[in-house]
């Protein structure tokens, strides 16, 4: 699964959860989200299997981690 296209063609469960995890990033008050950002991609080797929701999210913040409002 190629990561670079995965947020070319979003179903309506990929546009749900990308939904979910904006509102959890908005609600995390003090707390520093440590996976997935920009820089984590490096850590998907010590996975046993990629998991598309993980290449989803982490492409996601990859994208739109530094321009939240653009991606919304």
């Amino acid at each position: 699964m190629n990561s670079e296209i995965i947020l070319d063609v979003l179903s309506p469960t990929d546009v749900r959860l990308l939904i979910e995890c904006e509102d959890e990033y908005d609600r995390r008050g003090g707390f520093v989200r440590i996976f997935p950002t920009p820089t984590t991609m490096q850590y998907q080797q010590y996975f046993k299997e990629p998991r598309y929701t993980n290449l989803l999210l982490q492409q996601w913040t990859i994208e739109y981690g530094n321009q939240r409002d653009v991606g919304k």
